[in-house]
């Protein structure tokens, strides 16, 4: 049995919740890698045959890159492709789902080679029944390899861009901040350093606050914040508790106070 979400608890008190990707949708990304691989072989294969050709010692010079190309494709190419792909084959590309750390970060070269090498122990018997058995168990899908590299398969997340959102035109009377003179609201505004904000940085809030009203909580909260700290950072501001009231006001004395 499987839960759908896999929630990740930040030192911030921010939870971020990852959706697990099944075994339905982990088997079909596996056939199309495993298609991907079957070609592959088969062009070495063919590579071989050739080599023999050319006597013994091309005959010997085959045998060697066979073997040493068959390991390479057969373990590595899971291998490679989740650690420069962030966690993605071609398969678990096209099917949407990622491998991530428990922690919730990509996963690199080592995590990726432990979940691969003991992928040899999910096959058996055959046809991954010790890891098709192990992710009916676990509540997050996990087979062995998962285990023990510290990892598990989500889905992957849109994300999310100001210019994907469907909304209609900003309008001119957006309500850009509170309209209180400098330094009433907080003595430390008259320290800001507004001068510093360039032109992009401007547009881009004002763009977010024409938005923000549009957007689900969670993505307008995680833009909002990210925003929020970009420019309290360039202003010298405290990091703010409410991005979208921060970027308010900082657009307001922006355009009046300077």
């Amino acid at each position: 049995m499987t839960i759908e979400n896999y929630e990740l608890h930040t030192p911030e008190a921010v939870d971020v919740r990852y959706p697990i990707a099944g075994i339905g949708s982990r088997f079909l990304a596996n056939a199309i890698d495993c298609v991907i691989i079957g070609a592959a072989f088969v062009l070495i294969v063919i590579g071989v045959m050739a080599l023999g050709f050319f006597g013994s010692a091309g005959f010997t010079a085959g045998l060697i890159a066979f073997f040493t190309l068959s390991f390479l494709l057969f373990w590595g190419y899971f291998v490679v492709f989740e650690a420069v792909w962030s966690g993605q084959t071609p398969g678990k590309r096209l099917i949407g789902i990622r491998v991530i750390t428990s922690s919730g970060y990509p996963i690199g070269v080592v995590e990726s080679s432990i979940r691969n090498l003991v992928r040899i122990v999910d096959l058996l018997p055959a046809f991954y029944g010790i890891g098709v058995v192990a992710m009916f168990a676990s509540s997050q899908s996990r087979r062995l390899g998962d285990y023990a590299a510290g990892t598990l398969v989500v889905k992957e997340r849109a994300t999310v861009r100001l210019t994907d959102l469907t909304t209609t035109a900003p309008s001119t009377d957006v309500r850009f901040g509170l309209s209180a003179p400098l330094g009433t609201l907080d003595p430390g505004e008259i320290e800001w350093r507004l001068d510093r904000l360039s032109p992009e940085e401007v547009t881009l809030a004002r763009e977010f606050l024409a938005r923000a009203p549009t957007l689900p909580e969670g993505p307008r909260q995680r833009l909002g914040t990210s925003i929020a700290e970009r420019l309290s950072s360039r202003v010298e501001a405290p990091v703010p508790l409410d991005p979208v009231r921060f970027l308010e006001r900082v657009l307001y004395l922006y355009e009046n106070e300077r």
